[in-house]
């Protein structure tokens, strides 16, 4: 069972000994409202800033936060959280319904399929390049983000790429 109210942390409580086994801190503001995600132990929380913050009810971590920045007229003001299970969505409340398409931090792909041994900034060509320990090589656009390139084998095979570096040239 979790509570929330103005003191801006979630309590999550035992409800046969009716003591509090974990308090979730990470909100800035009062938290308005909570949602469950059961298929994915997940615990949703709305704060008064329009935060969204996302937890494991196994561990008691916090695993995504998403800020809502659209501005709600008259009052700039998000009031109610539902999270749908048969769309997956997350629905707030405003002075009307807000739609969000959902996806957990997990679900959403990522362009190393191993961990990421190096990142470096090439301000000449504004962009990163990054290398993991698969032998990938991915170059990306400073600007906005994107993958430009990415090429595999750098080192024969799946040999891990420890360092990189850029030379004058």
């Amino acid at each position: 069972m979790a509570s929330c109210g103005e003191e801006r942390h979630i309590i999550m409580w035992d409800p046969f000994l009716r003591n509090a086994i974990a308090y979730l801190n990470g909100h800035t503001t009062s938290v308005q409202d909570l949602a469950l995600n059961e298929d994915r132990y997940h615990l949703i929380s709305l704060g008064t800033d329009k935060v969204v913050n996302i937890w494991h009810t196994n561990t008691y971590v916090r695993i995504q936060t998403i800020f809502d920045k659209v501005c709600y007229r008259p009052e700039d003001r998000l009031t109610s959280l539902w999270f749908d299970s048969n769309t997956n969505n997350i629905l707030l409340g405003s002075r009307k319904i807000n739609l969000w398409s959902f996806k957990t931090q997990e679900e959403i792909k990522t362009s190393h399929e191993y961990p990421v041994a190096f990142a470096l900034n090439n301000g000449a060509f504004e962009s990163v390049v990054s290398a993991d320990d698969g032998g990938f090589i991915a170059v990306w656009d400073l600007e906005d983000g994107k993958l430009m390139s990415k090429f595999g084998g750098a080192h024969g095979g799946k040999n891990k790429v420890t360092a990189g570096c850029f030379d004058n040239t």
